[in-house]
């Protein structure tokens, strides 16, 4: 576990817009992850960014990289926009939603899953959000929560009713890598070869510079439409019901002409 930051969130005071591609329009960032202050069991060290719309939650299956030190990675991104038709929702219209901001279908997921703990628990996992009415497990449900998670592992056996959202923002990064020079500018100009080795080791092991930017300017919008609309269907069906009917009516008219003609032509006693 470690401190998590949020830049240009909803919250900010000032909102941040990128209005060219490329690192120049971007945020740059030098991070220092000090190794030193990490936990002994720790195996890697690093920095995990996340990509996400200001609005929305961070889940831990969320659009992200992350990236190691002594490295600078550069992230481009690429907006798509939802679907507003089909089999989808615009709100928190489902039986339970306990996360805040705009509907997520991962929300909706573990929203379900703290219904499945409780049910067979009594108690909710700390962990998520939890409603107000509702306990949170304690040390002593911990097995139950376990082995929940082990015999339920499938999210399919929780029948969920999670649809997926009509409007979402998506994030397609991509990431590039690339090593700190040997000696850096800022160690170079260092005389005390203490300090200056000092400054090479924290260069390598402890910083990290991000590049975060748009590789293009361009959103691209899905978007779907009614293959046959209902104002459609009811012109065609009134013109195809007018073309019958007229067919039918001088259907008619030459019948009853012809039973006329053929009656007066009988009673006359001439030929057609």
């Amino acid at each position: 576990m470690g401190n998590c930051y949020t830049f240009n969130s909803v919250n900010s005071t000032r909102d941040f817009k990128a209005i060219q591609a490329g690192e120049n329009g971007g945020l740059s960032m030098m991070m220092k992850v000090n190794q030193s202050q990490y936990a002994s069991w720790t195996d890697v060290a690093g920095i995990r960014v996340f990509f996400h719309d200001k609005r929305e939650l961070v889940y831990p299956e969320s659009v992200s990289i992350t990236v190691t030190p002594g490295t600078a990675t550069s992230a481009s991104e690429t907006l798509r926009m939802g679907q507003p038709y089909g089999n989808c929702t615009n709100d928190k219209t489902v039986s339970s939603y306990y996360f805040t901001g705009p509907y997520m279908q991962e929300g909706c997921m573990r929203s379900c899953y703290q219904d499945n703990v409780q049910r067979v628990c009594g108690c909710m996992n700390p962990n998520y959000p939890i409603p107000s009415g509702k306990q949170a497990c304690t040390l002593d449900s911990r097995k139950c929560v376990q082995k929940f998670d082990d015999d339920h592992s499938n999210p399919d056996t929780w029948n969920c009713n999670c649809p997926i959202p009509c409007n979402q923002v998506d994030y397609l990064a991509g990431a590039s890598r690339t090593d700190f020079r040997k000696i850096t500018p800022q160690c170079l100009a260092e005389q005390n070869a203490t300090l200056k080795n000092n400054c090479i080791e924290m260069f390598q092991h402890n910083r990290i510079l991000i590049h975060v930017y748009y590789a293009n300017i361009i959103s691209i919008k899905f978007e779907e439409e009614e293959l046959y609309p209902i104002m459609k269907l009811l012109s065609d069906t009134g013109g195809n019901i007018g073309l019958l009917y007229g067919i039918s009516v001088i259907t008619v008219i030459e019948f009853a002409f012809t039973v006329v003609m053929a009656i007066y032509y009988g009673t006359t006693n001439q030929t057609l």
